[in-house]
């Protein structure tokens, strides 16, 4: 139905006043004025005092109202909230603001005017329960308007503000989630990013991950390869880390990792290089399945260059993509780099040992994947040997890499042995010997061809010196 008023009246409908029927000024200004003269000196508890001078006021932005002067009736709605806020009169600020919002056709310019103005005064409000009073006032005038979505947006995020502050996190992120900024027209695309930031960043504080997740969506990643949205797309990534390590989706990880450290190359930012690290040991920590296999060579292929300022995890990273088998332990000077990384450390990251010991597996793991294209069979003992680990964390390394389709392997425990290979069945032996046969006669065949066609044109060669021998006798 909505869409059907925009369609008749307009968008303009929602968001401005009807065109203006008399000009009020030149009668508002004596009115204000005269209003000052008897307000000097006013003591806040003389109420009495203060409707009768308000009742000409009121008198006269009625008839702005009625009039559809807008500018003229806000000037004489924030007079009177000027004047009981300079006399911390803080029941009267809240009484006529809410007052005169809900007057019958009230202009959206003179809300607006209010709002604006008493929305200033919430820094400045040093009482914390007259502050909240306000903003909970200027909440019920905010809701459900359009010509009002900043203005709210901006009023809820500083009463999340202060409830972060007072350490009631949960209820910070309950305010702030509740604001759908991502519908309001009258936003930027800027400030709509921005504020979605700061919802995600609060539900990360307050641990709610589901609802985290699903605040991220609401940010079109399209829009942040712009060049102008480089900070935001950073801090949207950096979240993002921080949500990816608490599932312990570590390729996913490397990914977030990957796009800042492309970000910070188009910036010329230094940072660059600390990024591609973290990358590079995410991505090596991750699970060894296909698609992170395709992403090391993709990463090593792309980022060859700046992978040869790394020292130490450049070689190292390459290795993981040879068909060598990797020490463990590792080199002193490799082994003191990884180990005081900031991936492996507790800040800012948490569970920096836990991923330390995973990067102990991953190593077993690559060793075993390796002695899978060499061997068919061998001993548990030797394979343990060979992948620098015990028989146990060997054992084990396989059944999570089959698990994964990794590797194909079967353990005869009773023997002391892994086989290494899927067992195929004696129709699939056969088909794969018919179709090598077929593949061999083919062969045979294109070559039986060619041998005959160097023959004829060998023969046809022979033939043409003869005749030229003839003719020259």
């Amino acid at each position: 139905m909505d869409a059907d008023i925009i369609d008749v009246l307009g968008q303009d409908s929602y968001l401005k006043d009807p065109p203006m029927t008399e000009d009020l000024s030149q009668l508002v200004a004596p009115t204000i004025s005269d209003a000052s003269v008897k307000l000097q000196g006013f003591a806040s508890r003389d109420d009495a005092y203060l409707r009768s001078v308000f009742l000409d006021l009121m008198l006269m932005e009625k008839k702005c109202r009625l009039a559809f002067d807008g500018e003229s009736g806000a000037k004489i709605c924030t007079f009177v909230l000027q004047v009981l806020y300079d006399n911390k009169d803080y029941d009267n600020v809240n009484y006529y603001l809410l007052t005169l919002n809900k007057k019958r056709g009230q202009l959206k310019k003179s809300i607006m005017a209010m709002v604006d103005l008493a929305k200033g005064w919430i820094p400045q409000i040093t009482d914390m329960d007259r502050k909240l009073q306000l903003i909970e006032s200027l909440n019920q005038i905010t809701t459900g308007k359009m010509f009002l979505e900043s203005q709210r947006a901006e009023i809820m995020f500083g009463l999340a503000k202060l409830k972060e502050e007072a350490g009631d996190i949960p209820a910070a992120a309950k305010i702030i989630q509740n604001v759908e900024v991502e519908t309001f027209g009258s936003l930027g695309k800027r400030e709509k990013a921005e504020y979605i930031l700061d919802q995600m960043r609060i539900q990360l504080l307050d641990c709610d991950y589901i609802r985290f997740y699903m605040t991220s969506k609401k940010i079109n990643e399209k829009l942040l390869e712009c060049d102008d949205f480089a900070p935001i797309k950073l801090r949207f990534l950096e979240y993002m880390v921080k949500y990816y390590l608490y599932e312990e989706k570590y390729l996913e990880i490397a990914k977030a990792c990957y796009q800042r450290t492309l970000t910070f190359l188009r910036l010329q930012d230094d940072s660059w290089l600390q990024e591609l690290e973290c990358c590079i040991l995410f991505a090596l920590i991750a699970p060894t399945t296909k698609e992170c296999n395709e992403f090391l060579i993709q990463l090593k292929e792309s980022q060859a260059r700046q992978i040869k300022h790394m020292e130490l995890l450049g070689p190292f990273f390459e290795e993981f993509l040879l068909d060598n088998l990797l020490p463990w332990p590792l080199e002193p000077r490799l082994a003191e780099c990884i180990s005081s990384h900031l991936v492996f450390q507790d800040t800012p990251l948490p569970g920096g040992q836990a991923r330390l010991e995973t990067l102990r597996n991953r190593i077993v793991q690559h060793n075993i994947k390796v002695m899978s294209k060499f061997y068919t069979k061998i001993s548990l003992e030797r394979l343990a040997e060979l992948a620098n680990a015990t028989i146990d964390m060997v054992e084990s390394e396989i059944s999570n890499m089959v698990n994964i389709n990794a590797v194909q392997a079967k353990i005869d425990r009773v023997a002391g042995v892994v086989q290494f290979g899927q067992k195929k069945d004696p129709e699939t032996i056969l088909n794969e010997w018919s179709k090598s046969i077929t593949g061999l006669i083919s062969i045979v065949d294109q070559t039986s061809r060619l041998v005959q066609k160097e023959k004829m044109i060998h023969e046809a060669r022979a033939k043409q010196l003869e005749l030229d021998a003839y003719m020259s006798k």
